[in-house]
């Protein structure tokens, strides 16, 4: 008689492996951050706004409500409002100085992401932005 057979392993779908960001990557991020940043800050525009709403978006979908990311979220809202109520983008220096204090913690928190999350949130960033018509 033969033996019987041994049971087949199913597949099963695999995790994605967790691949952390190499350092000419995290660069990239962390610059057009502070780029971004600096726009905003030197050359106040909507679109300078928006570039930096947008990253303060993709980054709090891969580090969830850290103090930096809530922080810049309080400086934009605050422009924000400034611009519905006067009609001009503009900052004063404290919402100046504690944007680029939010970048520069942003910079050390790239250290441990991952390219999966950081790929996975702009995608989410870019799915949303088309859906609402909001120019990248």
């Amino acid at each position: 008689m033969s033996k019987p057979k041994p049971r087949r392993k199913k597949g099963r779908p695999g995790r994605m492996p967790t691949i952390p960001l190499m350092s000419t990557t995290r660069d990239e991020q962390s610059m057009t951050v502070y780029a971004e940043v600096e726009t905003l800050c030197g050359a106040p525009s909507i679109e300078a706004y928006n570039a930096v709403v947008l990253r303060i978006t993709t980054l709090n979908r891969v580090f969830g409500n850290a103090d930096c990311i809530v922080a810049a979220h309080g400086v934009t809202t605050a422009v924000l409002k400034r611009f519905e109520r006067t009609g001009g983008i503009g900052m004063t220096g404290d919402e100046m100085k504690a944007l680029r204090m939010a970048a520069g913690q942003m910079d050390v928190m790239l250290a441990g992401a991952t390219v999966n999350s950081l790929a996975a949130s702009e995608l989410k960033t870019a799915r949303w932005c088309k859906l609402h018509g909001v120019a990248l």
